[in-house]
């Protein structure tokens, strides 16, 4: 199947589907009639003997703990961001308001079910998860293109950032979450 392309995107997108429907539902069903051909060739040495080609279907079920299973890893991971979100903001789960989960995999009950364990408190859910992320984008262009006012968006650098010499001595010119507006001071 990695040299078909075509059957690979269809395989993506099948299991996209199947993630969206497992949202919900309990079971989703794949169903790719005629995914792809593969050509057998016999051992037998005849003229008429020609290479034989046959066609793949993929007809799978999904259960949601399976696929809860599948993506343990990738889930009990979203763990360090959270705890270190919290650690850099100095914040106790139980000083939080309340949490809004941003961008399509939030989704995912076993997502939904760990941010409610680490925090304490079931998230919020009252908005679309996707459209937080476009209304985000859209109020941030709105601020640098000076048609939305009245609204403090400050940047921070994930990361510290500093020059390393031969030495190996990192020499630390600016510190994690610092605010990017304070660089242009600096200078």
């Amino acid at each position: 199947m990695k040299d078909s392309q075509e059957a690979l995107q269809r395989l993506m997108e099948a299991a996209e589907q199947a993630k969206i429907e497992l949202s919900t539902l309990t079971e989703s069903a794949i169903n790719l009639p005629f995914l792809m051909t593969k050509v057998i060739e016999s051992d037998r040495e005849d003229e008429e003997n020609k290479p034989a080609s046959v066609i793949i279907n993929l007809e799978r079920k999904l259960t949601k703990s399976k696929f809860e299973d599948l993506c343990s890893g990738l889930i009990k991971r979203c763990r360090i961001p959270i705890t270190r979100a919290l650690k850099d903001a100095k914040l106790k789960p139980t000083e939080m308001d309340q949490t809004i989960l941003v961008g399509g995999s939030t989704r995912i009950p076993a997502v939904q079910k760990l941010v409610q364990d680490l925090l304490g408190k079931e998230p919020n859910q009252s908005v679309n998860p996707d459209e937080v992320v476009a209304i985000g984008a859209a109020v941030r262009g709105g601020v640098l293109g000076g048609e939305v006012k009245g609204i403090l968006l400050i940047d921070v650098t994930p990361l510290s950032l500093g020059i390393k010499q031969l030495v190996c001595q990192l020499y630390q010119k600016m510190k994690l979450n610092v605010w990017l507006k304070m660089l242009k001071k600096m200078r």
